[in-house]
């Protein structure tokens, strides 16, 4: 699995949301800067890697790998966007976001730092989680 995005800037998420409307390119988002999570540094991106290639597809195998993932980062407490539905919201398999956002504001560093721990735990767990699948296939398989 690899983490595509984090934190964004204004300037960044202006850039996005700017893809496909005014600049060339497919929209891939509906938030303007400040409507993202990925502003307040409480969301992530990811793909899976199979084979070492990023896998966008999200039917068949592609979307199991998907859903699989998904469910993994819920069990960790994590919001997974392929369940999102409303106006800023096309499926989005691909970020997450912390469901414990606190009410009151913690110093950046304290954020920052929760959120790199958080995200470096989830990456463990699911690479640990998808090896152990490939590993019960491949002895399904005989090959193991």
């Amino acid at each position: 699995m690899l983490i595509t995005s984090t934190f964004r800037d204004a300037e960044s998420q202006t850039a996005l949301y700017a893809q496909g409307r005014t600049l060339p390119g497919n929209i891939i988002t509906n938030a303007r800067a400040g409507q993202s999570w990925h502003n307040w540094r409480v969301a992530f991106d990811v793909v899976p890697m199979r084979n070492g290639k990023p896998v966008w597809g999200t039917s068949g195998k592609d979307g199991e790998l998907w859903q699989s993932i998904g469910a993994i980062g819920q069990a960790c407490g994590l919001e997974w966007a392929g369940d999102w539905k409303g106006k800023f919201i096309k499926w989005d398999g691909t970020s997450w976001e912390y469901e414990d956002i606190p009410v009151t504001p913690e110093p950046e560093h304290v954020k920052l730092s929760k959120t790199k721990q958080k995200s470096a735990d989830l990456e463990k767990l699911i690479q640990a989680k998808i090896r152990k699948q490939a590993i019960d296939a491949l002895k399904a398989e005989g090959k193991l």
